[in-house]
């Protein structure tokens, strides 16, 4: 599933090279848990969505100046649907993405970009309990909390890192709910009046609207071929973003 591997895939960055460890000042709530518990969870989440089968969600991304804030200072929406566990489209932060089983395009809407890379074999790929073994071995402190509903990880990253620590919710039907990025480390920003403060940003990713096999709204999918056509053995823009730049990242260039 596109979502897991995207989650998987920073966490086990963060956590190996980030070299994770447990600092304290968790809520009492908070119980002790184990990377293996984290682990099998994710396993089990993952299974929730039989391979080959269409689904789709929204996410709702809320930016905050503080962990502890209330007022969001930026908010953006995005949708994920992917087809038949294969072809998928993403649409974040001003940018679609498109795959087929050729080709991998990106289009940038804010800087009018179309980005060509080959396909991302391991966005659909199962992760396995193979996969995790590094994560396990690294000696990460993990916290978990089960309220009304929900089951709650908390993972704290060692101190002066980018990130400090993350959450994630995961429903009882197995679907992750929200995940939960904090900055480890302040930030200056300019402020309106021309000066400047001090951040610590926190981001939130609320995932709703799951949709499975006939439900989803494979129409609304955003196709490569909307992007790019391929003429003479060489992709060209549609007339549809020919104001936009080509960019091949490929590394078999077709």
């Amino acid at each position: 599933m596109i979502l897991l591997n995207e989650i998987m895939n920073k966490l086990i960055y963060i956590l190996i090279f980030g070299c994770c460890a447990f600092a304290g000042g968790v809520c009492a709530q908070w119980q002790e848990s184990s990377p293996e518990a984290f682990s099998k969870l994710i396993l089990e989440t993952e299974s929730r969505i039989a391979a080959n089968t269409s689904y789709s969600f929204a996410t709702d991304y809320f930016f905050y100046n503080q962990p502890d804030s209330r007022e969001t200072v930026l908010k953006m929406h995005g949708q994920m649907i992917c087809e038949k566990g294969k072809s998928y489209f993403m649409n974040q932060f001003d940018r679609w993405n498109a795959q087929d089983d050729k080709l991998n395009v990106t289009c940038d809407t804010a800087e009018r970009v179309m980005i060509l890379k080959d396909v991302d074999t391991q966005s659909n790929a199962r992760k396995q309990t193979a996969d995790f073994s590094a994560f396990i071995k690294s000696g990460c402190k993990v916290k978990q909390q089960e309220t009304t509903g929900l089951t709650k990880f908390y993972l704290e990253f060692a101190p002066g890192g980018t990130y400090k620590a993350v959450e994630i919710w995961i429903k009882p039907d197995k679907l992750v709910e929200r995940y939960i990025l904090y900055a480890g480390q302040a930030i200056e920003e300019d402020t309106p009046d021309g000066g400047t403060r001090m951040i610590t940003p926190k981001l939130e990713i609320h995932y709703r609207d799951y949709k499975f096999g006939k439900e989803v709204p494979v129409k609304n999918m955003r196709r490569v071929s909307e992007f790019v056509e391929l003429r003479d053995g060489k992709y060209i823009l549609t007339p549809a973003y020919q104001g936009f730049e080509l960019i091949d990242l490929r590394i078999q260039k077709r």
